[in-house]
């Protein structure tokens, strides 16, 4: 009995020796490593990139499309082509068919569209860069004072 009551007085002293003693600094870099700096981290970057589509929307777009298949020969059994041969389908193929256009779009004027876009997603990343900034202060204070 008096061997447990020992074993028991000292097993906490023993594990508080072990534990690691952190310094201020440690705490807060540990406390900055968390979930929530890192989803307003990653809100910061998703702000950059509107920033990088605002600044694209004044370069030219270039859409290509192209479209190709083989066809049958199809001839005209009479003079208005309401007839034709072959009637029936049949896998006997004799050219091709195709097709291919090309669409450029490049903004002139945009009454101002565009330049208010670029300075609403620069004012945006200011925004989410300061909520970065306050997140990961916030968590340095509240390290701080534990």
């Amino acid at each position: 009995m008096r061997r447990l009551l020992l074993v028991l007085l000292l097993v906490p002293r023993l594990v508080r020796a072990d534990a690691p003693k952190l310094s201020l600094d440690q705490v807060i870099e540990k406390a900055i490593a968390n979930p929530k700096i890192e989803m307003a981290e990653g809100d910061q970057a998703s702000a950059a990139a509107r920033v990088d589509e605002a600044d694209a929307s004044r370069l030219p777009r270039i859409k290509v499309t192209a479209f190709g298949t083989i066809s049958p020969e199809i001839k005209c059994e009479n003079t208005d082509c309401t007839q034709t041969s072959p009637r029936n389908f049949a896998f006997r193929f004799d050219g091709f068919f195709g097709t291919a256009g090309i669409d450029l779009t490049q903004p002139l004027y945009t009454f101002g569209k565009i330049a208010h876009a670029r300075a609403a997603a620069r004012s945006g990343l200011g925004a989410q860069r300061a909520l970065a900034n306050e997140a990961a202060g916030d968590a340095a204070v509240d390290a701080a004072r534990a």
